[in-house]
Protein backbone atom coordinates (compact mmCIF):
# COMPACT_ATOMS: atom_id res chain seq x y z
CA UNK A 1 0.00 0.00 0.00
CA UNK A 2 2.83 2.42 0.86
CA UNK A 3 4.58 1.56 -2.39
CA UNK A 4 1.45 2.44 -4.33
CA UNK A 5 1.04 5.69 -2.44
CA UNK A 6 4.66 6.84 -2.12
CA UNK A 7 6.65 4.80 -4.65
CA UNK A 8 9.21 2.03 -4.03
CA UNK A 9 11.91 4.29 -2.58
CA UNK A 10 10.27 5.94 0.40
CA UNK A 11 11.06 5.86 4.09
CA UNK A 12 7.66 4.38 5.02
CA UNK A 13 8.29 1.51 2.60
CA UNK A 14 11.69 0.86 4.18
CA UNK A 15 10.32 1.00 7.72
CA UNK A 16 7.51 -1.38 6.83
CA UNK A 17 9.91 -3.81 5.14
CA UNK A 18 12.16 -3.71 8.22
CA UNK A 19 9.25 -4.40 10.56
CA UNK A 20 7.87 -7.14 8.33
CA UNK A 21 11.30 -8.80 8.30
CA UNK A 22 11.35 -8.80 12.10
CA UNK A 23 7.97 -10.55 12.15
CA UNK A 24 9.15 -13.07 9.55
CA UNK A 25 12.18 -13.91 11.70
CA UNK A 26 9.87 -14.81 14.59
CA UNK A 27 7.97 -17.08 12.19
CA UNK A 28 11.27 -18.61 11.03
CA UNK A 29 10.68 -17.48 7.47
CA UNK A 30 14.33 -16.54 7.19
CA UNK A 31 14.66 -16.25 3.42
CA UNK A 32 11.84 -13.74 3.08
CA UNK A 33 13.04 -11.91 6.20
CA UNK A 34 16.50 -11.55 4.70
CA UNK A 35 15.05 -10.23 1.43
CA UNK A 36 13.00 -7.63 3.30
CA UNK A 37 15.92 -6.53 5.49
CA UNK A 38 18.16 -6.17 2.44
CA UNK A 39 15.56 -4.15 0.57
CA UNK A 40 14.92 -1.95 3.62
CA UNK A 41 18.66 -1.43 4.01
CA UNK A 42 19.06 -0.40 0.38
CA UNK A 43 16.24 2.13 0.61
CA UNK A 44 17.44 3.55 3.94
CA UNK A 45 21.02 3.94 2.70
CA UNK A 46 19.76 5.75 -0.39
CA UNK A 47 17.44 8.08 1.54
CA UNK A 48 19.26 8.59 4.84
CA UNK A 49 22.91 7.97 4.00
CA UNK A 50 25.14 5.11 5.07
CA UNK A 51 25.89 6.65 8.48
CA UNK A 52 22.30 6.91 9.70
CA UNK A 53 21.38 5.21 13.00
CA UNK A 54 18.32 3.85 11.22
CA UNK A 55 20.61 2.17 8.68
CA UNK A 56 22.63 0.78 11.59
CA UNK A 57 19.53 -0.77 13.13
CA UNK A 58 18.74 -2.63 9.92
CA UNK A 59 22.40 -3.69 9.60
CA UNK A 60 22.31 -5.03 13.14
CA UNK A 61 19.09 -6.97 12.61
CA UNK A 62 20.21 -8.36 9.26
CA UNK A 63 23.57 -9.28 10.77
CA UNK A 64 21.84 -11.07 13.63
CA UNK A 65 19.71 -13.04 11.17
CA UNK A 66 22.75 -14.01 9.12
CA UNK A 67 24.44 -15.21 12.31
CA UNK A 68 21.44 -17.44 13.04
CA UNK A 69 21.78 -18.80 9.51
CA UNK A 70 25.45 -19.60 10.12
CA UNK A 71 26.66 -16.98 7.64
CA UNK A 72 29.13 -15.26 9.94
CA UNK A 73 31.37 -14.03 7.14
CA UNK A 74 28.43 -11.90 6.01
CA UNK A 75 27.09 -10.99 9.43
CA UNK A 76 30.28 -9.71 11.08
CA UNK A 77 30.91 -6.82 8.64
CA UNK A 78 27.29 -5.69 8.94
CA UNK A 79 27.44 -5.78 12.72
CA UNK A 80 30.77 -3.95 12.85
CA UNK A 81 29.34 -1.29 10.56
CA UNK A 82 26.27 -0.92 12.78
CA UNK A 83 28.44 -0.49 15.86
CA UNK A 84 30.68 2.08 14.18
CA UNK A 85 27.67 4.14 13.12
CA UNK A 86 25.98 3.92 16.50
CA UNK A 87 29.14 4.73 18.47
CA UNK A 88 29.38 8.00 16.56
CA UNK A 89 25.73 8.95 16.97
CA UNK A 90 24.49 7.55 20.30
CA UNK A 91 25.54 7.59 23.92
CA UNK A 92 27.72 4.64 25.02
CA UNK A 93 24.90 3.15 27.12
CA UNK A 94 22.20 3.37 24.44
CA UNK A 95 20.20 0.11 24.17
CA UNK A 96 20.53 -0.12 20.38
CA UNK A 97 24.31 0.09 20.67
CA UNK A 98 24.29 -2.56 23.40
CA UNK A 99 22.16 -4.81 21.18
CA UNK A 100 24.49 -4.39 18.20
CA UNK A 101 27.48 -5.26 20.41
CA UNK A 102 25.67 -8.33 21.73
CA UNK A 103 24.81 -9.40 18.17
CA UNK A 104 28.49 -9.09 17.22
CA UNK A 105 29.54 -11.06 20.30
CA UNK A 106 27.21 -13.88 19.23
CA UNK A 107 28.52 -13.77 15.66
CA UNK A 108 32.11 -14.08 16.86
CA UNK A 109 31.49 -16.88 19.37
Amino acid sequence: MFEESFGPVHYEVAATLHNLAAVLVTKRNYQEAEENYRRALSIKERLLGADSPDVALTCSNLGSLLTVLGRRSESVPLLKSAIAILENRLTPAHPELALARENLRKALS
